[in-house]
């Protein structure tokens, strides 16, 4: 039996390198990749960009490090079994 992610997590187009690839370095589960903005790699090497994408979502816990740290606001995590979107206020805390 497949296991489904438990949370669904969707990025808006941001500009990954003008802020630094903060959600990929904060999270704690390493559920963001940043890739090249261009699929085709000739353009990529006149326009080198990248853009994050949320490739291991099935590790995401719902902590909520990633939006503190989107200053683009171009994160959002929604829970599969609720629907309901997780935002800076209700985010997880994390005991430590």
């Amino acid at each position: 039996m497949v296991k489904v992610a438990a949370y669904r997590i969707r990025v808006a187009d941001c500009d990954a390198e003008a802020c630094g690839n903060r959600c990929q370095e904060v999270c704690p589960q390493g559920v963001f990749l940043a890739v090249p903005r261009e699929k085709d790699r000739t353009k990529h090497g006149a326009d080198p960009r990248y853009r994050i994408v949320p490739r291991f979502v099935y590790f995401c816990d719902g902590c909520g490090e990633c939006l503190h740290v989107c200053g683009q606001n171009a994160i959002r995590i929604f829970s599969r079994e609720t629907g309901v979107e997780i935002t800076l206020p209700t985010a997880r805390t994390r005991e430590g």
